[in-house]
């Protein structure tokens, strides 16, 4: 096994590990809670489910030392060909992961406030949604640093070459998806909150796609020696 192959596989199992937490969290186990619109329902969801967002938020914890350990495995697995281009794309996936640790955090004080006797229930409530509605709306805007990451780290294997050019060209897709998600979110809220449901495919569609192959190719496919910069224009000249 070659030492491209050796960290391509560990950064495979570190995105495996990452997809299947970060869904179930998400999707599984925070997913039936209601919107934040409804502060009394989702009370009631936090407080009777204390558990549960305590569960969701160790698992997202856990995702993000997978997110700082698939970092250092593919700025290894680029390393021998790419250096500032390669530590930039890192930073940016670091500072996400960082980020969202700090995002995270909102989940287990909406536990606390909701579980903590109350005088005014109606405060408590509106005070649980808000720190609820703080973890959605920081977790879509440090997409932004992750979306960043994708891009860069889409060009590095186009560039490099480990990869097949398709699979960096649809990572860098779904990079441009979660940056303009984030973005959007930012800039046009009214926008983004009307059409809900079309701002969410357009996201999910790319990020699946590329991630998706990503991972399947990192843990299954043949990964191939890296080439620096300077053979890939060498090799680019030569086609010309």
């Amino acid at each position: 096994m070659t030492e491209e192959t050796k960290f391509a596989r560990l950064a495979g199992v570190g995105y495996a590990v990452i997809f299947a937490l970060a869904l179930h969290a998400n999707l599984g186990l925070l997913g039936p809670a209601p919107a934040t619109d409804d502060p009394e329902g989702l009370l009631r969801f936090v407080r009777e489910q204390a558990g549960t967002v305590r569960l969701a938020t160790a698992e997202l914890l856990v995702v993000t030392g997978a997110d700082v350990y698939v970092a250092w495995a593919l700025y290894r697995l680029i390393a021998p060909a790419a250096s500032a281009l390669n530590a930039l794309s890192t930073l940016f996936r670091l500072t996400y992961t960082v980020a969202q640790f700090v995002v995270i955090l909102h989940l287990p004080a909406a536990v606390q406030l909701a579980t903590a006797p109350a005088d005014d229930p109606a405060l408590q409530s509106v005070l649980v949604a808000q720190e609820v509605a703080r973890y959605h709306l920081g977790f879509t805007l440090t997409l932004v640093f992750f979306g960043v990451h994708l891009l860069l780290l889409g060009l590095l294997i186009a560039r490099t070459r480990p990869l097949p050019t398709a699979i960096g060209a649809l990572v860098a897709l779904a990079g441009l998806a979660y940056v303009g998600h984030g973005l959007g979110t930012l800039l046009a809220p009214e926008f983004f909150l009307a059409n809900e449901s079309v701002v969410m495919l357009a996201m999910f569609v790319p990020a699946l796609a590329g991630e998706g192959l990503l991972l399947l190719w990192l843990l299954f496919g043949p990964i191939q020696a890296v080439r620096s910069a300077t053979e890939s224009q060498r090799n680019a000249g030569s086609i010309a």
